[in-house]
């Protein structure tokens, strides 16, 4: 996932499916579990830091954790709405 700002990524989700959310939230989460893996791995810390890319691995792991809960409170949304309109039908 490329980078951007909370806000523009809320807007993104604003427009998607609750299956399109499914999927964006498993890709996030295989993304947060590759860096994981990075960042535990016996010599992760000279890889890391050798590669010093840019946007850096742990800004990416930040970015991603932020993405993914904004995520998972809409996805809350859209159930406790799809529940309320359920209940009144």
């Amino acid at each position: 996932m490329s980078m951007m700002a909370p806000e523009v990524f809320i807007d993104e989700l604003d427009g998607m499916t609750y299956q399109q959310m499914m999927a964006t939230r498993e890709g996030l989460v295989r993304e947060l579990r590759r860096l994981e893996g990075e960042f535990s791995s016996s010599d992760a810390g000279a890889g890391v830091a050798a590669s010093r890319s840019d946007p850096s691995p742990a800004l990416v792991y930040r970015m991603d954790l932020i993405y993914l809960s904004e995520l998972l409170q809409l996805m809350e949304v859209r159930v406790q709405e799809a529940m309320g309109a359920a209940a009144q039908a």
